[in-house]
Order: structure tokens, then C-alpha cells, then sequence
């Protein structure tokens, strides 16, 4: 896709995208607008858009793109999908104008309606072969992208007083040598937004510009690196000047001249943790700041994680030395959520069933202030098709109330998903559509309660987090600070960020635009409500986050009377869900996690949804 500059391009019958409302094609330009025909039918899709608004918000399709054909061609590329897969891939390829993983072709095919996730995996069966051997197209891994011959090598020197050594190998057994070298090695040939990383020579972390993409890798080989060092008595102080990567993808720390006398081998899991982080925001963290404090908005930052990625991270950085992992048990971690990313893709069965428990409860402390539960819950099933919905009504509201607020919600998505289950619609159009119609009928339903006139007060609105799924496939979306949580053997890994004003201040701090920050302020900034500043209805953009359910994992749907009470920093919460959910069924596991709010305070509503693969993958 490529930016609009002027009214020349915007000829009848150019495809317009927009990241939340989708596809349009332009009709006529009348003055300073341009009339839109949308390719999907719906009441809030502006019809006529100003061109300075155009060229600053929606993105234009080449003609005779991917997208273009995709909109006015559909059968026409689908039948070049089939008869010249490689067409359509550098096609696809030239549109983004960024290298791809598999998971995301398959995201964009059944997107537009052109396979189901079933079809899909079939077609890749016979469409690889061609699509591999073209020159066209260069394969690294599952990631694709256009070929662009070589790029130029980064060369960097070798920090003064670091040598090479063996390459590490597993510490528990010999099988995994091949496995580790295979793994860390990849890091020397992923994608950047900037070109080919490649490392002639060792280079220090911190300037090393590290592919995001690679982060549990880079997780796993500095954890590796670790647990061999403590087997042999080294203390390490892991930092961003003593420590290096090797052409081969491996970590390697200078041991400490003279560690502090209280240093402890546990010690090193929390800096390495802390360089981590560090290395993949790109600053140091303001002086004071907790690293544990920014791990509830680092999803805004880092959206390239895997699902699981966040667990190890979060282990890591717990600020009670007692309850960090070992450097061995930290390895261990980073291998299960390597091995989990790699087998995700693997993993789809569009037949998959799923079970799932739930529990609310209106908070022991407003029970006996006699005030009602303002969590509102929704879960519906219609063959392989599932869709589980929380919403978490603000408690300030005063033109109308937040459990009104979050029942009109949860009721609107569950009849937009019951209106659609049955035909081909992408997740994330899906609940897009469902979350722009949610939040039109409780502007309205405030608008209602204030008579017209929203002038000094405060409207109704509701965080919103809901899961839809075909089979095991998991489209997520969210607004506001309702959490969703990933369990696995690897521990528990924060799938979703808060949006607050903390985690907007933490932005603009990454952005440096903010030279400081800390997590004070919970106000929400995005929910389901909103109006312009002229009281209009005016949807907020949802996040999204979409990935493969494996057998052997859950995921926790929760409001903030779980995640504020069961634990007072993000680390410990973690801890404490996996201990809750530990060999439980998901209804017991459910009713655990409230009744240990309530023991803990029971300050606000609680609720929870748990969700797990209920057998196993079949092969398709």
C-alpha cells in the first residue's frame, strides 16, 4: 500500500484502505472531497471524505495490486492463487511492502474471504512448492518477502577482553545440541525494518539493532548463556557493554570483576531480564523506574511478540529475588516458548473444540455496600465457531450507568457474531464491526439519560475484551484495561497492554517525546463510549492480536478486580494465576481466581473466562 499525495491518484475505481473500517474505492472527487463506496455495507462509513483527511489517515492500493483485484477481482485472484501461487504472493508482497511470515499470508487469504483457515493449509500444501522455488520471492524461515539482492554487511568490533568460545549447548541434554545452534543461529538471518541483520563480527547488545521478530531467541541464547555461567560459578552482572553476540546467533557475558558482596546468581536472571527489555525498547529505563512496572503496556510497544513471549520476560523481572527463576528454570522457560512459537502455525485444526469456564462476582467490598456488578459477560457457540466477550462498565458514569453500559456491549457483539456466524467473515472485521455498532448504541443510550445535553457530565463507557475463534484459531480484540492472559508450560504471558494514561505517557516516553515516566494514573483512554468533541458517537480503534490455540495451553479472559487485587505487581499476578490454575478444570479454576480477589480485598467486580483446546490437534 502506498501513501495518496495528491488528487491525481484518486482516479474512479482506486482502492482505498483504512486500518479500521477496511476497503473503499473512490466513485468521483466533488472540490475538496472524494465519494467512497465501501466495500462493506455499514451506517457509521463516511461516504464523502475530505482529501487532507484522506491523504493523512487511509493508504492507496496500487492497480492491478493484491488488494485492488481483491476488491474488484476476487475470483479472478483466486483463480491465480491456485494456477500461479507465486503471482499472487509477490503480489501480496508488493502491496505491504514488508517481508511477511506465513501466519500472516494466511491472515491477509482469509481476510478477504479468499479461503477458510481449512482451505487455506490445503492450498499451501500444493502452492509451496512453486512459491519456494521462485526467484522472486526470498524465504527465510516461514517469513517471506521480495527478493532485493544482497545487502551490505554490518561490520562491529569485538569489545576489548571478549573471546570466542565453544558454542553453548543445552545444560540438560545432549539431543538439544543441534536444536540450540539451529535456533540461535537464526538470529543472524531475520528481517529488520532497516534490511538483513547480519553480525561479520561480535557486537555488543547494546548496539546491536535486534529484530523484534527474534525476541524469544535472543531470550533463549542469553539465558543459555547464563545457566552455563552459574554451573561453572561465574557471577555475570549482565549490562548492555559486557555483553555480545556471535555470528552463530550465541550470547555470550563477561563474567564480573567484583561483584557486590550481597550479589546473588539470581541477581543476573533480573539484569538479564532488565537488558532485554531495555534492548528491544530501545533506551534505558528512566532512573527509578521499576522494569516490572512496564510490563502491563509493553504490547503497544512490542506488538511483534509472540503470544507467549511475555512469560519468561515477566518471571524474569520479578522485583522479590526469592521468586525468580533460576537461570537453569529460566532457560527452561524461553526453550518451552521457542518451541511453542515454532509449533503454532502447525497447530490450526479448524475442527478443534474448546471448553471454558467462568465466574463474576460484584466484589466483597461493594456486596456489603450493597452496589451491583458492573462486569457484564457474554459467551455463544455455533459449531467450531465460539466467541467469549467481558466488558467492565465505568463505575463514574452519570449519564447513565457502567452496568448499563457493558450489557449493551457484550449484547451488541454477541448479536453481531450470531448475525455473521455463519458466513465467511474475518475475526477482526468482525469485531471491529461489532465494537463500532457497541459503541454507537451506548453514545446513544448516555446521549438518552442527559437529555441531549452532555455538557459537565460524565457518559457511560465500558473496557471491552473479546475472544472469537474457528476451532483453535484466537482473534482477540480489546479496548480499555481488561486483560487477557496466555498459560502454558512456559508460565503466564500478558496477551493484551492497558490503555490508560500511564500506558500513554509510557508511549510517548519510548517515543521520547517524554523524558520521563512513571505507572501513576489508570484513567482509561480507550474504551467503549466515546464521543468526539463535538458529542458525537466516535469509535475508538481496538487492538488486535490473533494467533493458534495449542492443546496444552489457556487463555484467561479478566476484569480489574482480578488483576488489582489478586497481587500488587504484574509479576506476582503471574505467578499466582498459574499456581490458581494449576490442575484445575476451567469452571474450578475460574471460581479459585474470584474467591481469591475476594479474599484479598474484593474492592471492585470481579470476573473471569478461561478457555482451552478440549482435545487434541487432529491432523488435517
Amino acid at each position: 500500500m502506498r501513501p495518496i499525495r495528491s488528487t491525481d491518484q484518486l482516479v474512479p475505481r482506486t482502492t482505498l484502505y483504512h486500518s479500521a473500517f477496511g476497503f473503499a474505492s473512490v466513485s468521483k472527487q466533488a472540490g475538496d472531497h472524494v465519494e467512497l463506496e465501501w466495500e462493506r455495507s455499514g451506517a457509521h462509513l463516511p461516504r464523502s471524505v475530505r482529501f487532507e483527511h484522506l491523504r493523512r489517515v487511509y493508504a492507496l492500493c496500487p492497480a492491478e495490486g493484491f488488494f485492488h483485484r481483491a476488491v474488484h477481482k476476487p475470483e479472478d485472484l483466486r483463480q491465480t492463487l491456485h494456477s500461479r501461487p507465486a503471482d499472487a504472493l509477490v503480489w501480496l508482497l508488493d502491496d505491504l511492502g514488508e517481508s511477511q511470515s506465513l501466519q500472516d499470508v494466511m491472515d491477509w487469504l482469509v481476510g478477504r474471504d479468499l479461503f477458510t483457515a481449512k482451505t487455506f493449509v490445503r492450498w499451501w500444501a500444493d502452492a509451496q512448492g512453486p512459491a519456494k522455488a521462485d526467484s522472486r520471492l526470498q524465504w527465510r524461515g516461514d517469513r517471506v518477502s521480495l527478493s532485493q539482492g544482497p545487502e551490505p554487511t554490518q561490520m562491529h568490533q569485538l569489545a576489548p577482553g571478549l573471546v570466542d568460545t565453544e558454542l553453548d549447548v543445552d545444560l540438560e541434554d545432549e539431543e538439544d545440541t543441534v536444536e540450540d545452534a539451529d535456533i540461535t543461529a537464526r538470529l543472524a538471518s531475520l528481517t529488520t525494518e532497516t534490511g538483513e541483520l547480519t553480525f561479520a563480527n561480535p557486537v555488543s547488545i547494546g548496539e546491536a539493532e535486534l529484530p523484534r521478530t527474534s525476541f524469544a531467541y535472543v531470550g533463549r541464547a542469553l539465558a543459555s548463556s547464563l545457566a552455563r555461567a552459574h554451573a561453572e560459578g561465574q557471577v555475570l552482572l549482565p549490562n548492555s557493554f559486557n555483553t555480545v553476540i556471535f555470528p552463530d546467533g550465541r550470547i555470550q557475558v563477561s563474567p564480573a570483576d567484583a561483584p557486590p558482596a550481597d550479589h546473588k546468581p539470581i541477581d543476573d536472571v533480573f539484569l538479564a531480564g532488565k537488558l532485554l527489555l531495555e534492548s528491544f525498547l530501545g533506551r534505558a529505563l528512566p532512573a527509578g523506574a521499576e522494569p516490572h512496572s512496564t510490563l502491563p503496556f509493553l504490547r503497544h510497544q512490542l506488538s511483534e511478540l509472540g503470544p507467549a513471549v511475555m512469560a519468561p520476560l515477566t518471571a524474569a523481572l520479578h522485583p522479590e529475588p526469592e521468586h525468580r527463576p533460576t537461570a537453569s528454570r529460566w532457560l527452561t522457560q524461553w526453550k518451552a516458548v521457542v518451541a511453542a512459537e515454532e509449533a503454532r502455525p502447525e497447530a490450526l485444526d479448524a475442527e478443534a473444540d474448546l471448553r471454558c469456564g467462568y465466574d463474576s462476582h460484584v466484589g466483597r467490598v461493594k456486596l456489603l455496600q450493597t452496589q451491583i456488578n458492573q462486569d457484564a459477560l457474554w459467551i455463544g457457540a455455533r459449531g467450531q465457531h465460539r466467541m467469549f466477550a467481558l466488558a467492565d462498565g465505568i463505575s463514574v458514569a452519570d449519564a447513565g450507568t457502567g452496568d448499563i453500559a457493558s450489557r449493551i456491549t457484550v449484547r451488541t457483539l454477541g448479536r453481531v457474531w450470531e448475525s455473521s456466524a455463519n458466513r465467511r467473515h474475518a475475526p477482526r472485521r468482525l469485531l471491529d464491526a461489532g465494537l463500532h455498532l457497541a459503541n454507537r448504541e451506548v453514545c446513544q443510550q448516555a446521549l438518552r439519560f442527559a437529555r441531549g445535553d452532555l455538557t459537565d457530565r460524565q457518559p457511560m463507557g465500558t473496557t471491552a475484551t473479546v475472544l472469537a475463534t474457528e476451532g483453535n484459531r484466537v482473534h482477540l480484540s480489546w479496548l480499555g484495561d481488561s486483560r487477557a492472559y496466555l498459560i502454558g508450560e512456559y508460565g503466564v504471558s500478558l496477551l493484551t497492554a492497558d490503555d490508560n494514561v500511564s500506558g500513554q505517557r509510557f508511549a510517548s516516553w519510548c517515543e521520547h517525546v517524554a523524558s520521563s515516566w512513571n505507572d501513576a494514573g489508570h484513567a482509561l483512554v480507550r474504551y467503549v463510549g466515546h464521543f468526539d468533541e463535538a458529542h458525537q458517537p466516535a469509535p475508538l480503534p481496538a487492538h488486535h492480536v490473533e494467533f493458534v490455540l495449542r492443546p496444552n495451553e489457556r487463555v484467561l479472559l479478566c476484569t480489574d478486580g482480578i488483576t488489582d487485587y489478586l497481587h500488587a505487581h504484574e509479576p506476582g499476578l503471574c505467578l499466582l494465576i498459574e499456581e490458581l490454575c494449576q490442575g484445575q478444570t476451567p469452571h474450578e479454576a475460574c471460581r479459585q481466581l474470584v474467591a481469591m480477589a475476594n479474599r484479598r480485598g474484593g474492592g471492585d467486580n470481579a470476573s473471569v473466562i478461561l478457555i482451552e483446546a478440549e482435545r487434541v490437534i487432529s491432523e488435517a
